[in-house]
């Protein structure tokens, strides 16, 4: 899943946790990440994450990297 999300966070111009952050509110289920922010860099990172919307392309790519690791 590391290229994945490597994968679409250059795709997008963001990191791989904004993109993670990002995964989770497209997949939601019992799972509320916590986020914390240590300055303004980061937190700059988090609002970044609320306007990411995945497109089926990213969605696509996220579920062939599970398919491959899926035992």
């Amino acid at each position: 899943m590391p290229a994945a999300l490597d994968a679409v966070a250059v795709r997008h111009g963001m990191r791989p946790g904004e993109v993670t952050l990002a995964l989770v509110r497209a997949r939601p289920a019992a799972v509320a990440p916590i986020t914390g922010a240590t300055g303004l860099e980061p937190l700059e990172g988090l609002i970044r994450a609320t306007r990411l919307r995945l497109s089926a392309r990213d969605m696509a790519t996220f579920d062939a990297a599970g398919a491959a690791e899926a035992p």
